[in-house]
């Protein structure tokens, strides 16, 4: 068998990577349950990592053994047309909006993109996570119930993203998010952001110094916001 042939890598679950493998075997893991919509998968030929979704010959197999191949976390109210994302769609974010059009569109590659009804639950709180939510288009609100009544904690527009302290703890979500109307997302893992740690360790640096910075402007408002509300009730004592 030529080198040529043996040209897909999957990153494992164990996060090892298993290859390389000819064609024939790749669609046999699938049959196995071994690659599934989610997983990882480099092909030498063009040098890159896609998702088994996003891989053409194998998606009649995930269709058969997977039913539907549907991204985890989708409502399934939300509309069935899929969504194509370019890199103007990231450009109203701050965290990419210095980035090149080639970078983007490793992101847009690297990511998933789920739809959301309005209405539509998408983090629960008390439930673990890992992945930041982008808003692409739309609008959530974030809350908190407290004695049987619901709490507003943010309301999160497009170019926004929430869902930071699951990415980088894996603690339980802190809040209900729920979206407002009609949303799309693009969202990062943590699989993923250490899968591109390995593979594109430059791309991975910029994402996370630029989200550090608005992390930390984030932090800076609310000192603000506290310090205020301290001083207004000090001035009522």
């Amino acid at each position: 068998m030529s080198s040529i042939e043996e040209r897909y890598s999957i990153w494992g679950v164990d996060k090892l990577v298993y290859g390389p493998i000819d064609r024939e075997t790749l669609l046999r893991w699938t049959r196995d349950g071994r690659v599934t919509s989610e997983t990882w998968v480099h092909d030498k030929q063009i040098d890159f990592w896609l998702q088994g979704e996003k891989i053409d010959f194998i998606k009649p197999e995930l269709v058969k053994y997977e039913g539907k191949t549907i991204r985890v976390g989708a409502s399934p109210d939300a509309d069935e047309e899929e969504v194509k994302l370019t890199p103007d769609s990231l450009r109203s974010f701050e965290l990419f909006s210095e980035l090149s059009d080639h970078k983007l569109e490793q992101i847009i590659m690297f990511s998933s993109i789920r739809k959301f009804a309005g209405g539509a639950m998408i983090v629960r709180k008390g439930e673990p996570g890992k992945s930041l939510y982008l808003i692409v288009e739309g609008h959530v609100t974030a809350s908190i119930t407290v004695g049987g009544k619901k709490e507003k904690l943010a309301e999160i527009g497009e170019g926004d993203f929430f869902g930071e302290l699951a990415l980088f703890t894996r603690m339980p979500r802190s809040a209900d998010v729920y979206a407002d109307l009609p949303t799309v997302t693009l969202v990062l893992d943590f699989d993923t952001l250490e899968l591109m740690a390995r593979e594109l360790p430059e791309l991975s640096s910029v994402i996370l110094i630029r989200m550090g910075k608005v992390l930390a402007l984030r932090i800076l408002e609310d000192n603000k916001r506290y310090q205020e509300r301290v001083a207004g009730e000090f001035l009522w004592v």
